[in-house]
């Protein structure tokens, strides 16, 4: 008898292996493909949640299908390894002509969105068929791959569970590297296309090899227990007689290893198996697509930030397919243990949970407070991440190798039981996914939407524990009851997420918080939390969206914890330029379009001028609910009849709409946002420049923070290919900047441009832009079509196919400073007397000429006193700020950074104790911010940022009039603090102070009442307050006063303390005598709670 030829063949497994390797560069391709067929259609259809989800449900769609038909046809193949090597070749092929199948849809979509006006569901119906029927064929292909290997691998019964966990898991595996390959390394290095190129080549590379190997290679026996030989090219055929079989009946022989076993698994537990998977599957995108949610909260919402987290869920998805395969044949409580598999993915899933909601002020600790660098960051936090799911995803990736290995004891039926298993898994994902965007997450937010996976998994877990055959109905009752009972238990012992957490966006703030924690001596944590009032938090469908007010009054927008909109601060000159300045140099304007809505301010700015109509899109809806509570600071703007609100995204709109504007406005989020730099590509501008008649104008914000030089040269540089006349205008100094464009060149009349200005509509609005002159405005150009070639000079165009941006601006989030950027832009700056064309008929006015030489000439200084800042030389930023002051009076920047500077050294030499050099330097920071609004005739009420250091130096000199008992001097300095409408509560809290020393203790509750109330945690305030109310004999609240400090630091002894004083004046002695021993507790070494004690115990005669 010949010995089995896979036990003497060594050959065959380096070729086994080699499959797998094979199997391992298709793995990688697929994710790859997912990757970028995402990116391309999302270009297409949108970047909505509900386009997402069209596209992953088409490509997981057709994964489902294509592992169904394998596993149906599979028995019938007779060379599943050439079959295999043919469907590789299948997808090169197939993914090297999508491209062009995609590009040929947007005329489609286009003449649908125009002449059919469809509804939003029956346009999303139309993506949905669009997208399946693009993805279809590959991802078809890419289904069967795995059956149809794993009818070629699988050839005993007992190694049916190592294989199919081998080739599952060596396939996951190259999803792990496929995913980190493409985004940190081939999209950012290749682009779209060529990364394309690079995949399809190794595809048609396994194809070829694959079929080289059908061809020339150690063939396995085939699961019916027939001996395959060793075919090569010089073995000769067999004889005719050699192949024929004996007629007579008889018993066939076969080897021990290759014997299969009867089928031992009813149809009933079959389908209890599969329905247990498919919630799995479900469950496991549940878990994905809310993970996914809350840690972008902690670590920022970038494409690396995704590549990390798809990357450490599918690396534990590999590891568990891997780890089982090594027992999995060998195991006799394969269901029982399947059942525990989905039972631990629940409990994991529940335990993890309050992990995930403090993971923002984890990584504020002991990541973001760290010096590292880009790389070092990111290693970090996929460390974080991947030890985090760990468990629930090695659970997840065991069971789909358990699974088939339990429904199938016939190595004969077990590619076709694998398609079915990883097909129902596959649909499980898709329903997973429809469900957690569109239903879950929206209505019950994301922590409960995690309950529910959990639930599912324990659901599962405890359905098939249920029907484990060879044990009584008893005991699996117990079971299953005890599984539900700890599930409940645990899920009930789940602490809530602390929303301030979630949206304290420590990715970008946490040395902002760290420092605040260290100037008050509180706590990180603290200081996270402490950012004032939360007046709104929705989870929507595209993100989080939350509004927040500040202890010192200010209202502000965030998106997925990053600011993006606020009512008072520097944002507000950069949200009313932005709708202004396009406004007021195409004065006949009639159709406008804004992208993006935020707070409303800028569609505020729009409605002040003589516009007809106005199209605002805003892709999330969370957004629009967010904007009312910004109706005091600009109005009802969407009830203005001329507003059309489209709820879509941005892009998508402006490619598939027929309308022309007059002028387009786009003020998207930062381009290191997944997404966001897709409105800052040549083919986005190409849209607009599409959609402006002739003389139309394109207003587009650009930022200088946060973004490296050549990124802002990038934008620049694309923006001109595009609009041939184009001027960059600064809206923020080192902050906000303005690029308007169009066909024609700009033509400026300075006579119109001041009468608008002054117009009463317009005049609150360009006082907080800084610009209530004609010079002011037109002062704020930097340069011209004439100068940006050589500024631009070296720095390449971002398109949609290199996607540079949106990998390049991540890496300049927390390792840029814009003094880089405002060097080279400055250095090409134009002084606009030279280089703007005025009308002949309205020549600028001598005066306006003399304002604008005065600007032009202090904006050196202004920007060398910023560097000097920046780096620290104090006395070099003194000198050219104050320059730059003697030239221009009303230069707002200088103001704002000398007061800024002189309030900084105020700082320092109060913290140094040197308290005469400490009050000149807040006199010095007031005096300017003085000097500032007697030139320009203005109000601080106009300034939020200056009025806030204005506030400030003032509330600083009171602290040090206080600190020497001068309380008339120190009562009219933080009078003066309160006086230019900043919601400063250490001011009220210190005015307080000065009452109560003079006795009077209502007007100090007055204040003290005020300070809790703009920030309820503050914990002076409170004490101030029961000390108050002590001296006024109102124990009861006092002692409600006490109590909230307690709350909020237990670990105060002079809390306890004082509650002692107050039950101790009322002779409630037990009280007294408790609240002086926890004070104790706390302080041994204090000596007046000691005096207490013995006086207390004394009244109540104790020794």
């Amino acid at each position: 008898m010949k010995k089995n030829i896979e036990k003497k063949d060594p050959s065959g497994r380096k070729e086994k292996a080699l499959i797998l390797l094979f199997l391992l560069l298709s793995g990688s391709c697929g994710l790859v493909y997912e990757i970028l067929w995402m990116k391309m259609l999302t270009l297409v259809i949108g970047n909505t949640v509900f386009a997402v989800t069209t596209v992953l449900t088409a490509f997981m769609g057709g994964l489902a299908l294509g592992s169904f038909l394998a596993g149906r046809l599979v028995e019938r193949i007779k060379k599943p390894l050439r079959i295999y090597g043919l469907l590789e070749g299948g997808i090169g092929i197939y993914a090297l002509l999508l491209p062009l199948l995609i590009a040929g849809t947007e005329p489609i979509f286009r003449l649908v969105y125009q002449g059919f006006s469809p509804s939003f569901y029956g346009f999303g119906l139309l993506r949905f068929l669009v997208c399946g029927l693009l993805l279809l064929v590959p991802t078809t292909l890419m289904g069967a791959t795995l059956p149809v290997l794993s009818r070629f691998f699988v050839n005993r019964p007992d190694n049916i569970g190592r294989s199919i966990g081998l080739l599952y898991g060596t396939n996951t595996f190259g999803a792990v590297l496929g995913c980190a390959l493409a985004g940190f390394v081939l999209i950012p290095a290749l682009g779209v296309t060529w990364t394309i190129y690079g995949a399809a080549f190794v595809n048609l590379a396994i194809c070829a090899g694959v079929l080289k190997l059908s061809m020339n290679s150690v063939q396995w026996p085939d699961p019916a227990g027939n001996k395959a030989n060793i075919k090569t090219k010089k073995q000769k055929k067999p004889k005719k007689q050699q192949q024929k079989a004996p007629r007579q009946s008889q018993k066939r022989k076969t080897d021990k290893g290759t014997q299969d076993l009867k089928p031992d698994v009813s149809p009933t537990l079959v389908w209890i198996v599969m329905a247990a998977i498919g919630l799995s599957g479900l469950a496991a995108m549940v878990y994905q697509i809310a993970w996914t949610r809350v840690i972008t909260l902690a670590i920022g919402s970038s494409v690396y930030a995704f590549s990390l987290i798809v990357t450490a869920f599918v690396c534990g998805l590999a590891l568990g397919s891997l780890a089982v395969a090594r027992f999995i044949d060998r195991s006799r409580y394969l269901l029982p243990g399947l059942a525990v598999a989905q039972f631990a993915i629940g409990i994991s899933a529940l335990v993890i949970a309050p992990l995930l909601g403090t993971l923002p002020l984890f990584l504020a600790k002991f990541v973001f407070a760290t010096d590292q660098s880009f790389i070092d960051i990111h290693l970090l936090e996929f460390a974080v991440i991947f030890v985090l799911i760990l468990v629930p995803t090695l659970m997840m990736g065991a069971a789909v190798p358990m699974a088939v290995r339990i429904c199938s004891s016939d190595s004969r039926r077990a590619a076709r039981l694998f398609g079915s298993v990883y097909a129902l898994n596959t649909l499980g994902a898709i329903g997973g996914s429809v469900m957690a965007g569109f239903c879950l997450i929206p209505w019950i937010g994301t922590q409960n939407s995690i309950l529910v996976a959990a639930a599912l998994n324990v659901l599962a877990a405890g359905i098939i524990l249920f029907h484990v055959p060879g044990i009584t109905l008893a005991v699996r009752r117990a079971g299953a009851l005890s599984i539900a009972a700890i599930a409940m238990l645990a899920w009930l012992a789940i602490p809530r997420w602390d929303a301030a957490v979630l949206v304290s966006g420590p990715f970008l703030y946490s040395g902002k918080y760290k420092k605040i924690a260290d100037e008050k001596g509180i706590e990180l944590e603290t200081a996270m939390k402490n950012k004032g009032r939360l007046l709104y938090f929705k989870e929507g469908l595209n993100a989080l969206v939350s509004v927040q007010k500040s202890t010192l009054g200010d209202v502000s927008l965030k998106i997925n914890g990053k600011t993006d909109a606020s009512a008072k601060g520097g944002d507000v000159a950069t949200q009313l330029m932005v709708g202004h300045l396009p406004l007021l140099l195409h004065p006949g304007a009639r159709d406008v379009l804004v992208i993006g809505l935020g707070s409303g301010m800028t569609l505020a700015a729009v409605e002040k001028h003589s516009v007809k109509v106005v199209d605002v899109v805003e892709i999330e809806a969370a957004v629009v609910e967010a904007s009312r509570h910004f109706r005091k600071f600009t109005g009802d703007v969407l009830s203005d009849p001329r507003v059309n609100l489209i709820l879509a995204d941005g892009r998508n709109h402006l490619a598939l709409t027929r309308r022309q504007y007059d002028v387009i406005i786009s003020e998207p989020s930062n381009p290191w946002i997944a997404g966001m730099a897709n409105l800052f590509t040549r083919e986005f501008f190409d849209s607009a420049l599409a959609r402006l008649p002739s003389g139309g104008l394109m207003c587009q914000w650009v930022h200088a923070y946060a973004l490296s030089s050549m990124d802002f040269k990038t934008i620049v540089r694309t923006f001109q290919a595009v609009f041939p006349h184009t001027t960059l205008w600064e809206a923020a100094f080192s902050g906000d900047y303005l690029l308007i464009g169009s066909a024609r060149e700009l033509n400026i009349n300075p006579r119109t441009l001041s009468d608008r200005l002054e117009n009463e509509r317009l005049a609150a609005d360009v006082r907080k832009m800084r610009a209530n002159s004609a010079a002011a405005l037109i002062s704020k150009l930097i340069m011209t079509e004439t100068a940006i070639p050589e500024y631009v000079a070296g720095a390449p165009l971002h398109t949609d196919d290199n996607a540079l941006l949106e990998y390049s601006a991540p890496r300049a989030l927390r390792w840029h400073s814009a003094a880089e950027t405002l060097a080279a832009l400055y250095a090409h700056r134009q002084n606009p007397l030279n280089v703007l064309r005025f009308e002949s008929s309205a020549p600028i006015p001598p005066e306006m000429a003399r304002e604008l030489l005065d600007r032009f000439a202090a904006r050196n200084d202004v920007l060398a006193g910023f560097t000097y800042y920046k780096e620290g030389a104090a006395q070099d930023a003194m000198e050219r700020l104050e320059h730059a002051l003697t030239i221009c009076p009303r230069d707002y920047d200088a103001t704002y950074l000398l007061a800024k500077l002189y309030y900084r050294i105020g700082n320092r030499f109060r913290n140094e104790k040197r308290h005469n050099e400490a009050g000149r330097a807040y006199l010095k920071s007031v005096a300017t911010t003085d000097n500032f609004i007697r030139a320009t005739r203005g109000s601080l009420s106009d300034h939020f940022e200056l009025a806030m250091s204005y506030s400030r130096a003032n509330h600083y000199l009171g602290t040090l009039a206080l600190g020497a008992d001068r309380l008339e001097q120190a009562a009219a300095a933080f009078d003066k603090s309160l006086s230019v409408g900043v919601s400063y509560a250490e001011a009220h809290n210190n005015r307080g102070i000065v009452h109560e020393r003079k006795g009077e203790y209502d007007a100090a509750l007055n204040h003290y009442r005020l300070a809790v109330k703009l920030d309820p945690n503050f914990i002076s305030a409170h004490m101030n307050m029961g000390n108050t109310l002590l001296k006024q004999k109102k124990y009861q609240q006092a002692i409600t006063s006490y109590y909230q400090v307690r709350k909020l630091r237990p670990d105060f002894a002079l809390t306890n303390y004082n509650l002692g004083m107050v039950y101790f004046e009322q002779a409630q002695w037990q009280k007294a005598e408790a609240a002086w021993e926890q004070a104790l507790a706390l302080k041994p070494d204090f000596d007046q709670v000691r005096q207490g004690l013995k006086a207390v115990r004394q009244k109540m005669r104790k020794p």
